[in-house]
């Protein structure tokens, strides 16, 4: 009997002594009538949330930024800070070599926030993104696919399409129709390549481009005529 009862006595002080720093990490909210872990709560101003996540960001602790940044997203979508943060998400899939998924979550800012400040970086990130998958140096995996044509098709056309739609009158517009028609014509397709270059000449006829479109199309038709020979 005593032995069963000393078992006993184990046992609760193991569990007692178990619940206590349990306990430590949880806070009660009357706010929200919960228990919360302060580890992993959201802080009191959007400007703290965002400074906490920059660090993770700064220190390349990727995963755990995007986490506090898309917290931020969460509880403060309208605060002056959420158009930063979610344009770090942006940077984060960049730096990570996902190149695609950087330029989705850079349009979100543009989509989301159209008034935001970071409009003039985002088509800038957006240009130099289309000119990494254009010239193959996206370092996970694509390497020289999409020119090849073994990568995913006209992810390329859409991102440039994008830097147009967002400034059609900004200076990255004319050199990013030209090279969707540079594209093309690396996969072949001479007539939608020459459609495109001719975009760049009756769209932006002022641009230091149209020379180099003018001069594509004649290589554009020499392609077709030697084609259509065989």
């Amino acid at each position: 009997m005593k032995r069963i009862q000393l078992t006993l006595l184990c046992l609760i002080c193991l569990l007692g002594g178990a619940a206590v720093p349990a306990q430590a990490f949880w806070v009660w909210t009357p706010e929200t009538n919960k228990w919360v872990n302060p580890k992993y709560a959201v802080k009191d101003t959007p400007k703290e949330q965002f400074e906490f996540a920059m660090g993770f960001f700064e220190a390349k602790d990727y995963k755990e930024a995007i986490r506090e940044f898309r917290k931020l997203l969460k509880n403060y979508p309208r605060s002056v800070e959420a158009p930063d943060a979610q344009f770090y998400i942006g940077k984060v899939f960049e730096a990570e070599g996902d190149l695609m998924g950087a330029f989705k979550h850079y349009q979100k800012v543009v989509d989301r926030y159209p008034f935001s400040e970071r409009s003039g970086d985002i088509v800038q990130q957006q240009y130099d993104i289309a000119v990494k998958m254009l010239e193959g140096e996206q370092q996970r995996g694509m390497l020289k696919e999409i020119i090849s044509g073994s990568g995913p098709d006209y992810d390329v056309i859409e991102v440039f399409r994008t830097v147009i739609k967002n400034a059609p009158y900004g200076p990255l517009a004319a050199v990013s129709q030209y090279k969707i028609g540079l594209y093309l014509m690396e996969k072949g397709m001479y007539p939608d390549a020459r459609d495109e270059f001719e975009k760049v000449i009756n769209d932006y006829p002022s641009s230091e481009w149209v020379k180099a479109a003018q001069y594509q199309i004649a290589v554009a038709d020499s392609k077709r005529s030697v084609d259509a020979e065989y």
